[in-house]
């Protein structure tokens, strides 16, 4: 049986579809629909939904929502709900957050052009690189990463299954700040699942390599290139509010 909070995710994406939109899962819940068959010691508990809808769809996110007899945050909604919104369960256990055009923490991920795939959650790729821009990780952060990369292959494609490397390369070579979080995640990644257990870290290794690798090869964009001349003299990142509930 899925947990709870995976199976209001699912109804949701439906309820989207069902209206002509597209809302597809990402964080936990969206590697948790993507990595079936992790190890289950990869497995975990999971306390919101979070989703992501397309930049104009503000709208219809909302009749979505109404439409699951969700509650959304006012104050939050009327100031941000053009980019992110929040929605609670009617006994305001838990919560959906909803980022609509991108995915804005430590760094910013487009994902207007990444939705419309036959599937409940995003690409694998764009859910690894949600993972990725973390400046700092936790454990919950290190468990999604290792349940991607020990149940997907890297490839070309956003077929289930694969990690798309274009994807990555193409994200990581536009922004240097990006890319000097992902890559000094896909270092520290190995040792960190290595202390779950150290047959899960070799694996993670090897994948993690070889996005590093295909990551530093790929030419780099002008913006990247002025920008890592100031280097880690300036931060690169963004501090998420870590206020927003």
């Amino acid at each position: 049986m899925s947990p709870p909070l995976v199976d209001l995710a699912r109804d949701l994406v439906r309820l989207a579809d069902e209206r002509g939109t597209r809302v597809r899962a990402l964080g936990g819940i969206g590697i948790e629909l993507r990595a079936t068959g992790a190890d289950p010691r990869l497995r975990r508990d999971y306390g919101d939904v979070d989703l992501a809808a397309p930049k104009r769809a503000r709208r219809e996110v909302e009749d979505v929502m109404h439409a699951a007899a969700l509650t959304g945050e006012p104050e939050f909604n009327a100031l941000q709900g053009a980019r992110r919104q929040i929605w609670w369960t009617p006994d305001r256990s838990a919560h959906v957050d909803v980022f609509l055009g991108e995915f804005r923490m430590c760094h910013r991920l487009d994902l207007d052009g990444r939705l419309d795939v036959d599937h409940p959650a995003l690409p694998a790729a764009d859910l690894l690189l949600t993972k990725l821009q973390v400046v700092e990780l936790n454990q919950k952060d290190v468990t999604d990463v290792a349940a991607l990369l020990t149940t997907h292959t890297i490839g070309e494609g956003d077929e289930p299954g694969l990690i798309d490397r274009g994807r990555i390369v193409e994200v990581l070579s536009s922004d240097w700040g990006f890319y000097t979080t992902a890559t000094d995640n896909l270092e520290q990644l190995p040792g960190l699942v290595s202390a779950l257990d150290p047959e899960l870290g070799r694996h993670v290794a090897a994948a993690a390599e070889e996005l590093r690798r295909a990551a530093a090869d790929a030419p780099k964009s002008r913006a990247f290139n002025l920008r890592a001349k100031i280097g880690r003299r300036k931060r690169w990142y963004e501090l998420p509010d870590e206020s927003i509930a």
